[in-house]
């Protein structure tokens, strides 16, 4: 008789999800304009990747870039640790606590992860080909649009 445990399922989630993964992940960002307002802007589209720390682990390393059709920026980007335990997946950023998150309602298979954050829904698709990393080498960072003006 064989068992799964929850070790087995964790490791099996983390195989899944290293690599590099494209979609919509719900981002968005907060900003006022010179009259003091508020104003949300969501990302139309987001790439990921996730790094394990070496092969098989459940915890790793990963980058975000969000890209904005509207807004001030352009897109931002954010590197992240992530960790898979008792079958939730936990993201910490270390640049901004407030966009930590768990993810514990979602479904996965190779090719797609999707679910919820919360109340929003998130749905990414497996990249087949390598997105272009060599432009995020911090935690954080942005391209802002010159043509913007509140």
């Amino acid at each position: 008789l064989v068992g799964m445990t929850s070790c087995d399922d964790d490791e099996k989630m983390s195989c899944n999800l290293s690599g590099e993964w494209h979609g919509y992940f719900g981002s968005y960002y907060v900003t006022n304009d010179r009259h003091g307002d508020e104003h949300v802007f969501y990302a139309d589209e987001t790439y990921m990747r996730f790094t394990p720390d070496y092969p098989f682990a459940t915890h790793g390393y990963g980058v975000e870039v969000d890209y904005y059709d509207r807004g001030p920026y352009e897109y931002k980007y954010f590197s992240f640790d992530w960790r898979v335990e008792d079958e939730r997946l936990i993201l910490r950023y270390p640049h901004d606590r407030d966009m930590n998150v768990v993810i514990d309602d979602y479904r996965m298979n190779t090719n797609r992860f999707s679910g919820y954050i919360g109340e929003d829904d998130f749905c990414l698709h497996r990249v087949d080909c390598e997105y272009d990393w060599n432009s995020y080498d911090c935690d954080y960072g942005y391209c802002r649009r010159s043509y913007w003006d509140w």
